[in-house]
């Protein structure tokens, strides 16, 4: 790992703005159109490095929301009331999971059960 203090200089294809011609290991350091420097101190450097492993951890949370998601959604159009209501269940625990982590906003997984409910309720009156 690089150290804090002496972040190594990268040097900038002319004519290809933010392609660095050493390895990709500093290149969340900069800001790849203008080719400048965005952490300058220590602790920003940081904050990048765990806003990165952050985002990371979140993706499969929320990736794995809108597939259940889709998944009740195909269920609801097939037309199965057993599938689609247990599909449906599934979704809710992930986003209720989710929301919980603080991935998403509580209002965006109420919303998102909500219509999800609508459907499903639309699917059996019909």
């Amino acid at each position: 790992m690089l150290s804090w203090y002496t972040l190594p200089v990268v040097r900038w294809v002319s004519g290809r703005t933010g392609l660095p011609l050493q390895i990709n290991e500093i290149a969340y350091f900069f800001n790849r159109s203008r080719g400048s420097i965005l952490a300058h101190s220590k602790q920003a450097r940081k904050r990048i490095q765990v806003n990165e492993r952050k985002a990371q951890r979140n993706r499969v949370y929320r990736s794995a929301s809108r597939t259940l998601v889709r998944r009740a959604q195909a269920a609801i159009e097939s037309g199965d009331q057993d599938a689609a209501q247990e599909a449906v269940a599934r979704a809710i625990r992930q986003l209720d999971r989710t929301a919980a982590r603080g991935v998403i906003h509580r209002n965006n997984a109420a919303r998102r059960k909500s219509r999800l409910m609508a459907k499903l309720n639309n699917m059996q009156a019909a």
